[in-house]
């Protein structure tokens, strides 16, 4: 049986990766913190750890018991990060800093032996430009936010080192069950609100969270190393038709609302600036605003295609309708 270890398991997609990776008989072991959710770690096969991620010396001394332990690890998915962050220092210290830590210390301890998979995101690449070609994995990055220059800088660190068989995947906007960042849009339409900034006009790149972590799993089996991808369905999407495809799933008429980026600005400026005060970071803020008034977030997916064993299933329609379910289960709509 082959030894994985995920990290940010107890996160949205880190959830379905455990649950993908039992299902597919591995040997899961997740590194989790004392207070991190286990609502979705419940199956008794899952090897818990605590591994100390910020402190390279105790991390190598940990790696070491546990190869000991348990032999070598045939896969690593790093996939822990944050999204959100009170300073910019946050995001360096916990998504470029974490990545360094781990990096470093299964190469000293030689603890992987097949692939070390670091889950990154679109924004390190950086939007599109305005004539709306995809964007191509080769161009220069240009994030817009500082999440994204933290995940760019993590990938440098990996891209520098010698021999270590790592590779990095670029997931675009990734939604299904048990997501909140885009359960907000579902939110608004079910509260009969469709709300636009600036434009309705903003292309898309989606992906629904059990295609992603199936081409995740795809990605590491495969004979490639040392390679950067992006990972959605394949498809350009406009985000109106993404919303549509959740009206039809709610059977919900929606009222239509087009905001100018200056007054939404100004609210995010506000809101941050007080929950600032408390340590909070508001779901609307500076580093979303980026996003939100990039008019070009839409991936080349041809090289992951030609190199990786993976074809989406789901088509946007089924995967919003199984979403929709969900969150209605759950009483979250």
């Amino acid at each position: 049986m082959k030894k994985l270890l995920i990290t940010g398991a107890s996160g949205f997609i880190g959830g379905f990766l455990v649950e993908k990776a039992l299902e597919r008989n591995f040997e899961v072991f997740v590194n989790l913190r004392k207070t991190s959710d286990r609502r979705y770690l419940q199956d008794n096969r899952i090897n818990f750890l605590e591994l100390s991620l910020n402190h390279q010396g105790d991390l190598v001394n940990e790696l070491k018991t546990l190869k000991l332990e348990h032999g070598i690890f045939d896969y690593v998915i790093h996939n822990a990060g944050i999204t959100k962050a009170s300073r910019n220092s946050d995001f360096f210290q916990v998504n470029e800093g974490i990545t360094k830590t781990l990096g470093d210390a299964l190469m000293i301890t030689q603890l992987v032996s097949k692939k070390f998979v670091f889950i990154s995101s679109l924004a390190a690449a950086g939007p599109g430009n305005n004539d709306l070609d995809p964007i191509n994995i080769d161009q220069e990055p240009c994030p817009v936010t500082a999440y994204g220059e933290s995940k760019l800088a993590a990938e440098r660190f990996l891209n520098s080192t010698k021999d270590f068989p790592y590779l990095i995947l670029r997931p675009c906007a990734v939604f299904g069950p048990r997501d909140t960042e885009l359960f907000t849009l579902f939110d608004l339409i079910n509260k009969r609100l469709e709300l636009y900034i600036g434009t309705d006009e903003q292309n898309l790149s989606f992906i629904y969270v059990k295609d992603l972590v199936d081409g995740i799993l795809a990605a590491m089996g495969s004979k490639e190393t040392g390679k950067t991808y992006f990972i959605s369905d394949g498809k350009r999407y406009l985000i109106k038709e993404f919303v549509t495809a959740i009206k039809l799933a709610m059977n919900k008429k929606t009222i239509k609302i087009k905001v100018p980026v200056m007054l939404v600005s100004i609210v995010a400026y506000v809101q941050e600036s007080i929950m600032g005060l408390f340590g909070k970071v508001p779901a609307l803020n500076s580093e979303k605003m980026a996003e939100l008034t990039s008019k070009n977030w839409v991936c080349d997916m041809e090289v992951f295609f030609s190199d990786v064993d993976f074809q989406p299933k789901y088509d946007l329609q089924t995967a919003v309708n199984e979403t929709v379910a969900w969150y209605k289960k759950e009483k979250w709509i």
